[in-house]
């Protein structure tokens, strides 16, 4: 968990912040300014630094579909999981996506070892992906036909339109790994985020990793959340979203609640962290496309 926001680090927090009082409050204006100086191009963009943006491709505007994806709907998946053969699901999102939501029974598979594995098996096969062209979907499809022998690989492969999103949209639950040492703090999902974001919400983004984490890559405008600002004051009373990109979102949970405990009240963990918003297509600074 190599520049996560360490969980001890949430017990000096809480105590700091109950124990600077006035102190922290001298350092706030201090520390705002610090804080905006280091993102001017922000601070420029925005009347807030960290303000998130609506990225093109989340608006109502859809992405057009790749030409021959064999897309199949929710009605027809239900009726090729519950039917008396069920089908295979297999998730082709990155494994640390999977982890924090998944179509009940669905399996996660890396694209290395995508077209041998579904090659192998029989009976029909969905396929759940983040690209909401299919583009990518298509082209396994395409390489797992073009490999099969006579009489073998999946007897049907298609894929889910849309990917989890109408899944979420219609109300249904997804299943997560579980985690037997990190609170409950309820996440919000990227599709959450997209329809909070279309319906005129802005909220602030941080990043709760280190200093060599943030500068590798990250959500573009998002700043780097550490304890100077959490103690100071200095992060805005304002709508909050935390990533990071460690296992079960641990730092962003962690930050979660030292920003509760210094009083914050309108705080959000995002599920999946940074490879959620770059596989929906959220842009980023720093990291290969």
């Amino acid at each position: 968990m190599r520049g996560c926001f360490l969980p001890g680090l949430l017990v000096g927090l809480t105590l700091a912040v109950g124990s600077t009082g006035a102190v922290a409050q001298t350092r706030t204006a201090a520390t705002g300014r610090a804080h905006r100086a280091a993102h001017p191009s922000r601070t420029a963009a925005n009347s807030v630094p960290g303000s998130m943006v609506l990225p093109a491709r989340w608006r109502t505007t859809p992405v057009a579909p790749a030409a021959g994806v064999p897309w199949i709907g929710l009605t027809e998946y239900d009726k090729l999981v519950k039917g008396p053969t069920p089908a295979t699901v297999i998730d082709l999102r990155r494994a640390t996506t999977f982890r924090h939501g998944h179509l009940p029974n669905a399996r996660s598979l890396v694209a290395s070892q995508a077209v041998p594995t579904i090659s192998g098996l029989t009976g029909a096969v969905v396929l759940i992906d983040s690209d909401p062209s299919g583009a990518g979907a298509l082209t396994l499809v395409n390489q797992v036909r073009a490999g099969a022998t006579f009489g073998g690989g999946p007897s049907q492969l298609v894929v889910l339109k849309g990917g989890i999103a109408p899944w979420v949209a219609a109300g249904r639950p997804l299943e997560r790994m579980p985690s037997h040492f990190m609170p409950e703090v309820e996440r919000l999902t990227v599709e959450a985020l997209r329809t909070k974001l279309l319906a005129g919400w802005r909220p602030l983004i941080y990043d709760t990793r280190g200093e060599t984490a943030y500068a590798s890559g990250h959500a573009e405008g998002a700043l780097r959340l550490d304890e100077s600002l959490v103690t100071s004051g200095a992060v805005p009373k304002k709508p909050l979203v935390l990533y990071c990109t460690c296992g079960d979102d641990e730092s962003a949970v962690h930050a979660y609640e030292a920003l509760v405990a210094a009083g914050y009240t309108d705080v959000h963990v995002l599920r999946g962290g940074l490879d959620a918003l770059t596989d929906a297509g959220y842009p980023t600074v720093g990291i290969p496309h």
